[in-house]
């Protein structure tokens, strides 16, 4: 997603004259593996610590910029007038703020009470990415005052990613624009639409310290899990942590490589993140 975004802004693939799906696929196979040993020196060479610290970085300037788009596409469909474009926005798009859905909806509403939970329950209190943080706390209080403040951010979500959703398919559809790939390609479309010309390099950076943080926090977490929960409980429960450390690594480049090879595959799902969720469950 961020490789399809990063190409959607930049004009990578026009720039580079690779036409077609091939040129699109070596494109995207190119800007991934840019990003991904980025995120991999950060994870195999800097540790937990440097994750925690570019992850910092990366969430206020995603959480800034993210709750910006949606203020300017509401003022680009108002045509400066911030008010006017979310009045125009619900009106014409009442549909896309009904909750409930309807039989054809990724998560149909009943899943909300019988399912959800349970990958709810899974996600926020045994999955090992959030876990990691939580356990690399200075004490028992910083671990609650963190978890409180991550379940409040969370609570954005619907300004950051669902409402900029909806204003893309308002403006793009007003605009006639009809998106050749999967859905990844919405938000970078929108981006460009609303965005002005200079602010582009910011958001671009946003993104991709956006993927960052997602790729270098679970390679991190997969190389510990393997070697914790693995090699060490199941190989050589006496291990030295010079052994430890050289496991962890070699599980990281393997994983690493392995995850950047299937990056560019997801061009071809109607939209990486629902296939991932779905997976998920």
């Amino acid at each position: 997603s961020g490789a399809v975004a990063f190409d959607q802004i930049f004009d990578v693939q026009k720039q580079l004259g690779w036409e077609g799906d091939w040129g699109k696929f070596a494109v995207l196979s190119v800007i991934s593996w840019c990003t991904g040993l980025l995120g991999a020196i950060y994870s195999l060479v800097g540790g937990l610590k440097a994750v925690a610290i570019s992850d910092t970085i990366n969430g206020v300037g995603l959480f800034i910029a993210g709750l910006s788009v949606p203020i300017l596409g509401f003022s680009y469909i108002g045509n400066g007038n911030i008010s006017e474009g979310a009045t125009i926005l619900y009106s014409r798009n009442k549909g896309k703020f009904n909750m409930i859905g309807g039989p054809e909806s990724t998560i149909p509403y009943p899943a909300i009470f019988v399912g959800m939970p349970v990958i709810q329950m899974y996600y926020w209190c045994m999955q090992q990415v959030v876990l990691q943080r939580i356990l690399s706390a200075r004490n028992l209080r910083h671990g609650q005052k963190a978890t409180v403040a991550a379940g409040f951010l969370k609570v954005f979500v619907p300004w950051i990613i669902v409402l900029p959703g909806i204003i893309a398919f308002h403006i793009l559809r007003e605009k006639g624009i009809v998106l050749s790939g999967n859905s990844d390609e919405a938000y970078p479309a929108l981006l460009k639409i609303i965005l002005p010309e200079w602010s582009m390099g910011l958001y671009g950076a946003v993104i991709i310290g956006a993927v960052l943080s997602t790729f270098n926090s679970n390679l991190n977490t997969i190389a510990q899990m393997v070697t914790m929960d693995i090699y060490k409980v199941l190989v050589e429960p006496d291990a030295s942590e010079e052994t430890l450390f050289k496991v962890a690594r070699n599980v990281g480049i393997a994983c690493g490589g392995f995850t950047l090879c299937l990056a560019p595959f997801f061009m071809f799902t109607p939209a990486a993140y629902a296939f991932l969720v779905s997976v998920n469950g």
